[in-house]
């Protein structure tokens, strides 16, 4: 897993090696979440109830 960290001067993200206290775990995205956000409009993806991605938590 990586460490990951916004970057202000390039307006992204860097990761890095994590050690055991740092590892940040990827959540599951399912269809409910994209279409609340309004990706529904511009994709089509199946509505099942299984994870469609992996999202990770970054900490700003």
């Amino acid at each position: 897993m990586y460490k990951i960290k916004w970057d202000k001067e390039t307006s992204g993200i860097l990761l890095s090696d994590s050690t055991e206290d740092t590892i940040i775990p990827p959540r599951p995205v399912y269809f409910e979440e994209l279409d609340l956000l309004g990706f529904d409009k511009y994709w089509d993806y199946p509505k099942c109830e299984e994870p469609l991605l992996w999202g990770l938590r970054v900490g700003l």
